[in-house]
């Protein structure tokens, strides 16, 4: 459950970080669910890039103006860096803090549940174990005593 719900800090900051285009914003829809299971809000932007190309960016709702980015603005971002041109001005405004926030906390409810469960797997273990040696004990000191009655 964990995985499925912190997927989506982790897809909207890798899908910040690989995204490249350079076009115009042609369409843009707000408050989608990215990925659809996630609780994460983003916007939807479809780009057109100067050789025609769509491509659609999921984005932060805080990225860009105050509303996002209205249809008409160019945009222009390389792969492997989270900067980005919008009209042609820099920015570097994508909330990386808030998402590795929460994908560190997310990170950390993972690993104690995964120690947890490690931990109760050596505990039943250890049970098993003694339930058979108690068994076996058991069964020794019936031999014993089908052999030496008293």
């Amino acid at each position: 459950m964990i995985v499925l719900l912190s997927s989506g800090e982790y897809a909207t900051v890798l899908g910040h970080y690989v995204a490249q285009f350079d076009g115009l914003v042609v369409a843009r829809t707000e408050f989608v669910h990215y990925p659809s299971w996630t609780r994460n809000l983003t916007t939807r932007y479809l780009i057109r890039d100067s050789d025609g190309r769509e491509k659609v960016y999921y984005a932060d709702p805080s990225q860009g103006f105050i509303d996002g980015f209205p249809v008409g603005t160019h945009l222009s971002k390389q792969r492997w860096s989270m900067a980005y041109e919008a009209n042609g001005r820099a920015m570097d405004d994508f909330p990386l803090a808030i998402y590795g926030f929460w994908m560190i906390l997310d990170s950390g409810l993972l690993m104690g549940c995964v120690i947890l469960a490690l931990m109760i797997r050596a505990r039943d273990r250890r049970t098993r174990e003694l339930e058979a040696a108690v068994e076996r004990g058991e069964q020794l000191l019936r031999d014993m005593d089908n052999k030496h009655p008293m």
